[in-house]
């Protein structure tokens, strides 16, 4: 009886801890994330259909700017590609490539910032051509990994 107790007291103590463990990562990756991308919410609320480093700061401006200019770069095509995979699902199992990039809208209310393109696929399996790809940010980080990793990476070269 003692030896059943004991293996349930180390159990236990091994879920805890491993639990414990493995929240903490992800906070701790969402602060460096947070910090890396180091999206500007002391600004006041927008909405803006250009981007402009006096409405959302330049931070943010610069990395929209660069994924515009840069996302024909395979690394950048890549990402994209994957977090819009994640957004329409039927389109999951091609080999996306994004042909053109539109930014249609930026919009940040109190700690969220909501970011809107409308980008052109190549062909696909779900014959989508035109769709839009949305980012979402709560206190500067999404809940998208891909779009953290994105805007972390970009935000290095700006």
């Amino acid at each position: 009886m003692k030896k059943i107790l004991s293996a349930a007291i180390l159990l236990l103590i091994t879920t805890t801890t491993f639990a414990q463990v493995s929240s903490r990562p992800d906070s701790l990756s969402q602060a460096k994330y947070r910090t890396e991308a180091s999206l500007d919410l002391t600004l006041p609320d927008f909405d803006t259909k250009e981007i402009d480093s006096t409405v959302m700061g330049p931070q943010l401006a610069d990395i929209l700017e660069f994924l515009l200019e840069n996302y024909q770069q395979t690394v950048y095509n890549r990402q994209l590609a994957q977090i819009l995979k994640k957004q329409i699902p039927s389109l999951d199992y091609d080999d996306l490539h994004l042909t053109k990039i539109w930014f249609l809208n930026a919009q940040k209310k109190d700690d969220e910032i909501t970011l809107l393109f409308t980008v052109w696929l190549s062909k696909n399996s779900a014959n989508i051509k035109k769709v839009n790809l949305v980012f979402r940010f709560k206190s500067g980080v999404s809940d998208s990994q891909e779009t953290n990793e994105l805007f972390s990476e970009v935000s290095k070269f700006v």
